[in-house]
Protein backbone atom coordinates (compact mmCIF):
# COMPACT_ATOMS: atom_id res chain seq x y z
CA UNK A 1 0.00 0.00 0.00
CA UNK A 2 2.80 2.51 0.73
CA UNK A 3 4.14 2.04 -2.42
CA UNK A 4 0.66 3.06 -4.17
CA UNK A 5 0.48 5.85 -2.14
CA UNK A 6 4.23 7.10 -2.76
CA UNK A 7 3.07 6.17 -6.72
CA UNK A 8 0.24 8.45 -6.67
CA UNK A 9 0.73 12.38 -6.92
CA UNK A 10 -2.42 13.06 -5.70
CA UNK A 11 -1.85 11.07 -2.75
CA UNK A 12 0.86 12.43 -1.95
CA UNK A 13 -0.35 16.00 -1.89
CA UNK A 14 -3.04 15.02 0.44
CA UNK A 15 -0.86 13.25 2.62
CA UNK A 16 1.06 16.57 3.27
CA UNK A 17 -2.57 18.17 4.11
CA UNK A 18 -3.36 17.58 8.24
CA UNK A 19 -5.96 15.10 9.16
CA UNK A 20 -8.55 17.65 9.86
CA UNK A 21 -7.90 19.25 6.20
CA UNK A 22 -8.41 16.06 4.75
CA UNK A 23 -11.71 15.52 6.04
CA UNK A 24 -12.77 18.74 4.93
CA UNK A 25 -12.24 18.10 2.30
CA UNK A 26 -13.74 14.56 1.95
CA UNK A 27 -17.09 15.39 3.77
CA UNK A 28 -17.33 18.26 1.48
CA UNK A 29 -17.40 16.16 -1.58
CA UNK A 30 -19.13 13.72 0.01
CA UNK A 31 -22.25 16.21 0.59
CA UNK A 32 -22.09 17.60 -3.14
CA UNK A 33 -22.20 14.40 -4.78
CA UNK A 34 -25.10 13.91 -2.10
CA UNK A 35 -26.86 16.71 -3.01
CA UNK A 36 -26.37 16.19 -6.40
CA UNK A 37 -28.12 13.12 -6.65
CA UNK A 38 -31.28 14.39 -5.14
CA UNK A 39 -31.46 17.89 -6.05
CA UNK A 40 -34.60 17.47 -8.68
CA UNK A 41 -36.46 16.08 -5.65
CA UNK A 42 -35.00 19.09 -3.02
CA UNK A 43 -36.61 21.56 -5.49
CA UNK A 44 -39.81 20.34 -5.55
CA UNK A 45 -40.18 19.86 -2.06
CA UNK A 46 -39.20 23.62 -1.31
CA UNK A 47 -41.37 24.99 -3.85
CA UNK A 48 -44.45 22.92 -1.43
CA UNK A 49 -43.09 23.82 1.50
CA UNK A 50 -43.12 27.69 1.11
CA UNK A 51 -46.90 27.58 -0.37
CA UNK A 52 -50.21 25.94 0.79
CA UNK A 53 -50.45 23.68 -2.25
CA UNK A 54 -51.72 20.58 -0.98
CA UNK A 55 -48.70 17.67 -1.41
CA UNK A 56 -49.64 14.17 -3.35
CA UNK A 57 -46.05 12.31 -3.76
CA UNK A 58 -48.17 10.80 -6.62
CA UNK A 59 -48.31 14.23 -7.86
CA UNK A 60 -44.41 15.05 -8.08
CA UNK A 61 -43.75 13.41 -11.10
CA UNK A 62 -45.98 15.44 -12.87
CA UNK A 63 -44.77 18.48 -11.06
CA UNK A 64 -41.59 17.83 -12.20
CA UNK A 65 -42.73 17.45 -15.77
CA UNK A 66 -44.28 20.75 -15.51
CA UNK A 67 -41.03 22.06 -14.92
CA UNK A 68 -39.48 20.31 -17.33
CA UNK A 69 -42.22 21.77 -20.59
CA UNK A 70 -41.93 25.54 -18.60
CA UNK A 71 -38.01 25.97 -17.76
CA UNK A 72 -36.13 22.86 -19.31
CA UNK A 73 -33.96 19.82 -17.88
CA UNK A 74 -31.83 21.58 -16.43
CA UNK A 75 -34.12 23.82 -14.33
CA UNK A 76 -34.53 20.40 -12.07
CA UNK A 77 -31.07 21.51 -10.85
CA UNK A 78 -32.09 25.35 -10.37
CA UNK A 79 -29.77 26.55 -7.58
CA UNK A 80 -28.07 23.55 -7.40
CA UNK A 81 -24.67 26.01 -8.03
CA UNK A 82 -25.49 28.01 -5.52
CA UNK A 83 -26.49 24.87 -3.36
CA UNK A 84 -23.01 23.38 -4.03
CA UNK A 85 -20.83 26.50 -2.99
CA UNK A 86 -23.47 25.47 0.58
CA UNK A 87 -22.68 22.29 0.56
CA UNK A 88 -19.18 21.82 0.29
CA UNK A 89 -18.04 23.75 3.57
CA UNK A 90 -21.26 22.65 5.28
CA UNK A 91 -20.62 19.08 4.66
CA UNK A 92 -17.24 19.31 4.67
CA UNK A 93 -16.97 21.02 8.23
CA UNK A 94 -19.79 19.06 9.57
CA UNK A 95 -17.54 15.65 9.64
CA UNK A 96 -14.19 17.32 9.97
CA UNK A 97 -15.89 18.61 13.46
CA UNK A 98 -17.58 14.87 14.27
CA UNK A 99 -14.39 13.18 13.56
CA UNK A 100 -12.38 15.09 15.59
CA UNK A 101 -14.43 14.95 18.94
CA UNK A 102 -14.58 11.18 17.97
CA UNK A 103 -10.94 10.85 17.65
CA UNK A 104 -10.86 13.29 20.77
CA UNK A 105 -13.21 10.87 22.51
CA UNK A 106 -11.46 7.48 21.82
CA UNK A 107 -7.88 8.68 22.62
CA UNK A 108 -8.73 10.20 25.79
CA UNK A 109 -10.28 6.72 27.03
CA UNK A 110 -6.99 5.32 25.65
CA UNK A 111 -4.78 7.51 27.09
CA UNK A 112 -7.19 6.88 30.76
CA UNK A 113 -6.73 3.21 29.94
CA UNK A 114 -2.98 3.15 29.82
CA UNK A 115 -2.68 5.64 32.77
CA UNK A 116 -5.01 3.45 34.61
CA UNK A 117 -2.67 0.05 33.96
CA UNK A 118 0.29 2.31 35.32
CA UNK A 119 -1.05 1.70 38.74
CA UNK A 120 0.46 3.62 41.49
CA UNK A 121 2.91 2.63 44.24
CA UNK A 122 0.93 0.59 46.63
CA UNK A 123 -0.46 -3.04 46.12
CA UNK A 124 -4.08 -1.66 47.01
CA UNK A 125 -3.62 0.93 44.24
CA UNK A 126 -2.69 -1.12 41.70
CA UNK A 127 -5.39 -3.75 42.42
CA UNK A 128 -7.79 -0.86 42.33
CA UNK A 129 -6.42 0.58 38.63
CA UNK A 130 -6.16 -3.16 37.76
CA UNK A 131 -9.66 -3.91 38.28
CA UNK A 132 -10.40 -0.06 36.83
CA UNK A 133 -8.79 -1.01 33.74
CA UNK A 134 -10.56 -4.20 33.26
CA UNK A 135 -13.95 -1.85 33.31
CA UNK A 136 -12.43 0.59 30.89
CA UNK A 137 -10.81 -1.95 28.43
CA UNK A 138 -13.95 -3.43 27.97
CA UNK A 139 -15.62 -0.06 27.36
CA UNK A 140 -12.63 0.79 24.77
CA UNK A 141 -12.91 -2.51 23.48
CA UNK A 142 -16.07 -1.86 22.04
CA UNK A 143 -14.28 0.04 19.39
CA UNK A 144 -16.46 3.28 19.56
CA UNK A 145 -18.42 5.97 21.21
CA UNK A 146 -21.45 5.35 23.13
CA UNK A 147 -24.32 6.76 22.22
CA UNK A 148 -24.58 9.57 24.72
CA UNK A 149 -20.78 10.76 23.27
CA UNK A 150 -22.21 10.20 19.52
CA UNK A 151 -25.19 12.37 20.16
CA UNK A 152 -23.61 15.23 21.12
CA UNK A 153 -20.42 15.15 19.09
CA UNK A 154 -23.34 15.45 16.28
CA UNK A 155 -25.08 18.10 17.64
CA UNK A 156 -22.24 20.37 17.71
CA UNK A 157 -20.52 19.49 14.38
CA UNK A 158 -24.60 19.73 13.24
CA UNK A 159 -24.34 23.57 14.96
CA UNK A 160 -20.98 24.79 14.17
CA UNK A 161 -21.55 23.77 10.13
CA UNK A 162 -24.56 25.63 10.23
CA UNK A 163 -23.30 28.66 11.75
CA UNK A 164 -20.61 28.87 9.47
CA UNK A 165 -22.62 28.40 6.48
CA UNK A 166 -26.31 29.59 6.93
CA UNK A 167 -26.13 32.81 4.41
CA UNK A 168 -25.68 30.81 1.52
CA UNK A 169 -28.74 27.98 2.61
CA UNK A 170 -31.08 31.38 2.96
CA UNK A 171 -29.43 32.68 -1.22
CA UNK A 172 -30.29 29.11 -1.74
CA UNK A 173 -33.42 28.91 -0.93
CA UNK A 174 -34.46 32.15 -2.65
CA UNK A 175 -33.21 30.95 -5.77
CA UNK A 176 -34.57 27.68 -5.85
CA UNK A 177 -38.63 29.34 -5.85
CA UNK A 178 -37.32 31.86 -8.77
CA UNK A 179 -38.67 30.90 -11.78
CA UNK A 180 -36.67 30.68 -15.04
CA UNK A 181 -39.66 31.25 -17.37
CA UNK A 182 -39.32 30.60 -21.39
CA UNK A 183 -40.55 33.09 -23.02
CA UNK A 184 -43.58 33.65 -24.49
CA UNK A 185 -44.25 33.22 -28.51
CA UNK A 186 -47.60 33.28 -28.58
CA UNK A 187 -50.50 36.29 -27.85
CA UNK A 188 -50.15 39.59 -27.90
CA UNK A 189 -51.03 39.90 -24.08
CA UNK A 190 -48.65 41.42 -22.05
CA UNK A 191 -46.48 38.67 -20.00
CA UNK A 192 -44.83 40.73 -17.38
CA UNK A 193 -42.21 37.42 -17.50
CA UNK A 194 -40.80 38.75 -20.48
CA UNK A 195 -40.46 42.14 -18.99
CA UNK A 196 -38.38 41.04 -16.18
CA UNK A 197 -36.45 38.37 -18.72
CA UNK A 198 -33.02 40.71 -18.87
CA UNK A 199 -33.63 42.25 -15.38
CA UNK A 200 -33.85 38.85 -13.78
CA UNK A 201 -30.92 37.17 -15.40
CA UNK A 202 -28.97 39.84 -14.19
CA UNK A 203 -30.15 39.66 -9.94
CA UNK A 204 -31.07 36.60 -9.74
CA UNK A 205 -27.91 34.86 -9.09
CA UNK A 206 -26.26 34.41 -5.69
CA UNK A 207 -24.33 37.43 -5.13
CA UNK A 208 -27.48 39.87 -5.73
CA UNK A 209 -29.20 37.52 -3.30
CA UNK A 210 -27.14 38.32 -0.32
CA UNK A 211 -26.13 41.78 -1.02
CA UNK A 212 -29.78 42.72 -1.66
CA UNK A 213 -30.69 40.64 1.68
CA UNK A 214 -27.53 42.59 3.39
CA UNK A 215 -28.69 45.79 2.14
CA UNK A 216 -32.71 45.98 3.28
CA UNK A 217 -32.08 43.90 6.60
CA UNK A 218 -28.57 44.24 7.71
CA UNK A 219 -26.40 41.23 8.97
CA UNK A 220 -29.25 39.54 10.72
CA UNK A 221 -30.80 39.36 7.78
CA UNK A 222 -28.95 37.23 6.61
CA UNK A 223 -29.36 34.58 9.98
CA UNK A 224 -33.19 34.73 9.35
CA UNK A 225 -34.70 31.73 9.90
CA UNK A 226 -31.49 30.86 11.78
CA UNK A 227 -33.54 30.22 15.01
CA UNK A 228 -35.69 27.11 13.95
CA UNK A 229 -32.47 26.16 11.81
CA UNK A 230 -30.73 25.25 15.16
CA UNK A 231 -33.36 24.07 16.99
CA UNK A 232 -33.99 21.51 14.16
CA UNK A 233 -30.08 20.82 13.62
CA UNK A 234 -29.37 19.71 17.52
CA UNK A 235 -31.72 16.90 17.32
CA UNK A 236 -31.61 16.07 13.32
CA UNK A 237 -27.38 16.04 13.18
CA UNK A 238 -27.11 14.22 16.37
CA UNK A 239 -29.81 11.65 15.30
CA UNK A 240 -28.14 11.17 12.02
CA UNK A 241 -24.40 11.07 13.60
CA UNK A 242 -25.56 8.93 16.48
CA UNK A 243 -27.49 6.19 14.35
CA UNK A 244 -24.81 5.96 11.72
CA UNK A 245 -22.45 5.37 14.16
CA UNK A 246 -23.92 3.23 16.75
CA UNK A 247 -25.46 0.66 13.62
CA UNK A 248 -21.99 0.35 12.06
CA UNK A 249 -20.63 -0.27 16.21
CA UNK A 250 -23.34 -3.03 16.32
CA UNK A 251 -22.27 -4.48 12.86
CA UNK A 252 -18.78 -4.74 14.03
CA UNK A 253 -19.65 -5.98 17.71
CA UNK A 254 -21.53 -9.22 16.06
CA UNK A 255 -19.65 -9.64 13.15
CA UNK A 256 -16.13 -8.86 14.32
CA UNK A 257 -15.11 -6.56 11.30
CA UNK A 258 -15.09 -3.86 9.90
CA UNK A 259 -19.08 -2.57 8.43
CA UNK A 260 -19.04 -3.49 4.26
CA UNK A 261 -19.93 -0.60 1.94
CA UNK A 262 -23.33 -1.84 1.64
CA UNK A 263 -24.10 -2.16 5.69
CA UNK A 264 -22.73 1.51 5.52
CA UNK A 265 -25.22 2.59 2.71
CA UNK A 266 -27.70 0.65 5.15
CA UNK A 267 -26.95 2.68 8.06
CA UNK A 268 -26.57 5.81 6.62
CA UNK A 269 -29.87 5.22 5.07
CA UNK A 270 -31.19 4.52 8.37
CA UNK A 271 -30.35 7.63 10.25
CA UNK A 272 -31.56 9.70 7.57
CA UNK A 273 -35.14 8.38 7.51
CA UNK A 274 -35.51 9.04 11.56
CA UNK A 275 -33.32 12.47 11.71
CA UNK A 276 -35.20 13.97 8.87
CA UNK A 277 -38.43 12.95 9.86
CA UNK A 278 -38.51 14.23 13.30
CA UNK A 279 -36.89 17.26 12.26
CA UNK A 280 -39.25 18.12 9.64
CA UNK A 281 -41.62 20.28 10.84
CA UNK A 282 -38.69 23.02 12.20
CA UNK A 283 -37.38 22.73 8.19
CA UNK A 284 -40.91 23.81 6.73
CA UNK A 285 -40.75 26.72 9.48
CA UNK A 286 -37.32 27.77 8.28
CA UNK A 287 -38.54 27.44 4.56
CA UNK A 288 -41.08 29.45 5.27
CA UNK A 289 -39.12 32.26 7.39
CA UNK A 290 -36.50 32.49 4.47
CA UNK A 291 -38.60 32.90 1.38
CA UNK A 292 -40.94 35.69 2.76
CA UNK A 293 -41.61 37.99 -0.18
CA UNK A 294 -40.34 35.87 -2.71
CA UNK A 295 -43.01 34.01 -3.13
CA UNK A 296 -46.70 33.99 -2.42
CA UNK A 297 -47.63 31.45 0.64
CA UNK A 298 -51.75 31.22 0.28
CA UNK A 299 -53.94 31.80 -3.02
CA UNK A 300 -55.28 34.55 -0.96
CA UNK A 301 -55.30 38.45 -2.73
CA UNK A 302 -51.89 39.11 -1.43
CA UNK A 303 -50.58 36.32 -3.68
CA UNK A 304 -52.07 36.74 -6.52
CA UNK A 305 -53.73 39.88 -7.35
CA UNK A 306 -56.11 40.68 -9.97
CA UNK A 307 -53.74 43.28 -12.31
CA UNK A 308 -56.38 43.42 -15.44
CA UNK A 309 -59.60 41.78 -14.63
CA UNK A 310 -58.15 38.12 -14.82
CA UNK A 311 -59.73 35.95 -11.78
CA UNK A 312 -57.42 34.77 -9.16
CA UNK A 313 -57.01 31.06 -9.58
CA UNK A 314 -56.43 28.92 -6.44
CA UNK A 315 -53.02 27.15 -6.03
CA UNK A 316 -53.47 23.58 -8.07
CA UNK A 317 -50.75 21.12 -9.27
CA UNK A 318 -51.07 23.02 -11.98
CA UNK A 319 -50.54 26.11 -10.95
CA UNK A 320 -48.25 25.53 -8.26
CA UNK A 321 -46.09 28.65 -8.13
CA UNK A 322 -42.93 27.20 -8.94
CA UNK A 323 -40.59 30.08 -8.02
CA UNK A 324 -42.84 32.51 -8.43
CA UNK A 325 -41.37 35.86 -7.98
CA UNK A 326 -43.43 38.48 -6.19
CA UNK A 327 -42.39 42.24 -6.01
CA UNK A 328 -44.05 44.58 -3.54
CA UNK A 329 -42.86 47.96 -3.24
CA UNK A 330 -44.66 51.76 -2.98
CA UNK A 331 -44.25 53.00 -6.41
CA UNK A 332 -44.86 56.96 -6.34
CA UNK A 333 -47.36 56.55 -3.47
CA UNK A 334 -49.46 53.39 -5.65
CA UNK A 335 -48.54 49.89 -3.61
CA UNK A 336 -48.47 47.30 -6.31
CA UNK A 337 -47.76 43.56 -5.71
CA UNK A 338 -46.71 41.39 -8.98
CA UNK A 339 -46.03 38.11 -10.04
CA UNK A 340 -44.41 36.62 -13.12
CA UNK A 341 -46.88 33.97 -13.24
CA UNK A 342 -48.69 34.54 -16.68
CA UNK A 343 -52.33 33.17 -15.31
CA UNK A 344 -52.37 35.78 -13.40
CA UNK A 345 -50.25 38.89 -15.20
CA UNK A 346 -50.81 38.69 -18.57
CA UNK A 347 -53.95 40.15 -20.39
CA UNK A 348 -55.33 40.47 -23.73
CA UNK A 349 -56.02 44.19 -24.13
CA UNK A 350 -57.17 44.90 -27.97
CA UNK A 351 -56.10 48.33 -30.02
CA UNK A 352 -53.15 50.39 -29.68
CA UNK A 353 -53.64 50.26 -25.86
CA UNK A 354 -51.39 47.22 -25.65
CA UNK A 355 -47.89 49.52 -26.06
CA UNK A 356 -48.72 52.08 -23.52
CA UNK A 357 -50.05 49.39 -21.13
CA UNK A 358 -46.99 47.12 -21.72
CA UNK A 359 -44.94 50.29 -21.30
CA UNK A 360 -46.41 51.29 -18.26
CA UNK A 361 -45.93 47.49 -16.42
CA UNK A 362 -42.32 47.52 -17.70
CA UNK A 363 -41.90 50.89 -15.81
CA UNK A 364 -43.44 49.63 -12.34
CA UNK A 365 -41.21 46.28 -12.86
CA UNK A 366 -38.17 48.12 -13.16
CA UNK A 367 -38.72 50.13 -10.33
CA UNK A 368 -39.69 47.76 -7.81
CA UNK A 369 -37.26 45.57 -5.79
CA UNK A 370 -37.94 42.28 -6.16
CA UNK A 371 -36.68 41.10 -2.80
CA UNK A 372 -37.80 43.76 -0.74
CA UNK A 373 -40.54 43.75 1.86
CA UNK A 374 -41.66 47.13 3.69
CA UNK A 375 -42.17 45.45 6.98
CA UNK A 376 -40.83 43.53 9.61
CA UNK A 377 -40.41 39.35 8.53
CA UNK A 378 -42.56 37.36 11.09
CA UNK A 379 -40.81 35.32 14.00
CA UNK A 380 -40.80 31.69 13.87
CA UNK A 381 -43.11 31.80 16.29
CA UNK A 382 -45.55 33.79 14.20
CA UNK A 383 -44.59 31.97 11.22
CA UNK A 384 -45.06 28.44 12.88
CA UNK A 385 -48.56 29.70 14.19
CA UNK A 386 -49.30 31.30 10.39
CA UNK A 387 -48.70 27.39 8.85
CA UNK A 388 -51.23 26.40 11.69
CA UNK A 389 -54.17 28.33 10.87
CA UNK A 390 -53.52 27.43 7.67
CA UNK A 391 -52.72 24.32 7.50
CA UNK A 392 -53.34 22.53 10.50
CA UNK A 393 -50.67 19.91 11.94
CA UNK A 394 -50.61 18.70 8.26
CA UNK A 395 -48.80 21.62 7.37
CA UNK A 396 -45.89 21.20 9.69
CA UNK A 397 -45.14 17.76 7.58
CA UNK A 398 -45.91 18.76 3.78
CA UNK A 399 -43.56 16.81 1.75
CA UNK A 400 -42.49 14.68 4.14
CA UNK A 401 -43.15 11.12 2.30
CA UNK A 402 -40.68 12.93 -0.07
CA UNK A 403 -38.33 12.69 2.10
CA UNK A 404 -38.52 9.30 2.90
CA UNK A 405 -37.19 8.77 -0.33
CA UNK A 406 -34.57 11.37 -1.11
CA UNK A 407 -33.16 11.68 3.07
CA UNK A 408 -32.15 7.79 3.13
CA UNK A 409 -30.44 8.15 -0.53
CA UNK A 410 -28.73 11.42 0.74
CA UNK A 411 -27.39 10.10 3.89
CA UNK A 412 -26.43 6.57 2.89
CA UNK A 413 -24.61 8.25 -0.33
CA UNK A 414 -22.58 11.39 1.92
CA UNK A 415 -21.95 8.53 5.14
CA UNK A 416 -20.56 6.03 2.94
CA UNK A 417 -18.52 8.14 0.62
CA UNK A 418 -16.86 10.02 2.82
CA UNK A 419 -15.96 6.96 4.95
CA UNK A 420 -14.48 5.84 1.49
CA UNK A 421 -12.79 8.85 1.16
CA UNK A 422 -11.28 9.31 4.13
CA UNK A 423 -9.99 5.55 4.20
CA UNK A 424 -8.52 6.95 0.66
CA UNK A 425 -6.57 9.75 1.80
CA UNK A 426 -5.41 8.02 5.07
CA UNK A 427 -1.31 7.87 5.44
CA UNK A 428 0.12 4.62 5.82
CA UNK A 429 0.81 5.36 9.62
CA UNK A 430 -2.57 6.19 10.35
CA UNK A 431 -4.15 2.98 8.50
CA UNK A 432 -1.55 0.77 10.12
CA UNK A 433 -3.18 2.25 13.59
CA UNK A 434 -6.64 2.13 12.69
CA UNK A 435 -6.04 -1.66 11.56
CA UNK A 436 -4.60 -2.42 14.99
CA UNK A 437 -6.89 -0.64 17.14
CA UNK A 438 -9.49 -2.71 15.24
CA UNK A 439 -7.89 -6.11 15.63
CA UNK A 440 -7.43 -5.31 19.39
CA UNK A 441 -11.28 -4.39 19.75
CA UNK A 442 -12.53 -7.65 18.53
CA UNK A 443 -9.42 -9.53 20.53
CA UNK A 444 -11.23 -7.77 23.76
CA UNK A 445 -14.79 -8.33 22.69
CA UNK A 446 -14.03 -12.54 22.00
CA UNK A 447 -11.69 -12.62 25.56
CA UNK A 448 -14.18 -11.12 27.41
CA UNK A 449 -17.22 -12.50 25.59
CA UNK A 450 -19.18 -9.26 25.69
CA UNK A 451 -22.91 -9.26 25.44
CA UNK A 452 -24.18 -6.55 23.75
Amino acid sequence: MRESSNSNPVLTQLHTLPKEIRNLLAGGVAGMIAKSFVAPMDRIKIMYQVTSATFRLRDVPKVAMSIVEKEGWTALWKGNGVTMIRVFPYSGIQFMVFDYCKSYILYGKKSKTYRDVAGGPTIAKRNSATKSSSTDAQNSGKAGMTPAESLISGMFAGTVSALCTYPLDLARAQLAVLRKKKPSTTGVGVDASNLLKGQLRQKKGLGYVLSNTFKQRGFTGLYRGITPTLLGILPYSGIAFTINEQAKRQITHICHREPTTMEKMLCGALSGLFAQTLAYPLEVTRRRMQTIGIVPTSGSESAAINLMGVSKLKPSVDELPQGEIVMEQSVKGERINLTTNASSCSANVGGAGDDRVSQSLGKRISEANILRKPHKPPSMLLTMQHLYEEQGMRGFFKGVSMNWIKGPVAFSISFTTFDLLQGWAQTDSERAQRNQLSRTSVQRRLTNNEDI
